[in-house]
């Protein structure tokens, strides 16, 4: 996985505010051929990310910082984001299939069409939640040095 370099524009006690700027992450998305990730942000786009200082790290304002995410909440985040969409989508096709809907019925389509939908509002519903976001956070690794 591959961190990020943010700058710390604002330190507010342990809080810290950084500015990160959002490359496509890898060549494979640049050449338009990844996940899409980078897709909806666009490359040069700036963010500011609220972050906790880590223990013992006293960063001030202007200092260059790397920023991750562990691999088990970035692979909890593709859980809810893809994975509950195609689990319902699943679900309601077994549905469709039970009722006895033909594949090509307006029915089964329609079926399939509202578990989608359902698997969808379910996890934007579950990633807008604050307690949800609050674990996607990313965590600053080191000081990377002073902005230049």
């Amino acid at each position: 996985m591959e961190t990020a370099i943010g700058h710390v524009c604002s330190v507010d006690g342990g809080k810290i505010t950084v500015v990160v700027e959002s490359p496509v992450a890898c060549r494979r998305c640049a050449s338009g051929k990844g996940c899409g990730a980078g897709l909806l942000a666009g490359p040069g786009k700036s963010r500011r990310i609220d972050v906790i200082a880590p223990i013992g790290m006293k960063p001030v304002v202007g200092d260059a910082v790397t920023l991750s995410l562990a691999p088990g909440i970035v692979l909890r985040a593709a859980a809810i984001a893809y994975g509950l969409p195609l689990v319902s989508l699943v679900a309601s096709a077994w549905l469709a299939w039970l009722v006895g809907a033909g594949p090509d019925s307006v029915l089964a389509i329609g079926i399939v069409a509202a578990g989608l939908a359902i698997g969808v509002a379910g996890s934007r519903h579950i990633m807008n939640r604050d307690a949800t976001c609050k674990q996607f956070v990313p965590i600053i690794d080191r000081r990377a040095g002073p902005c230049e």
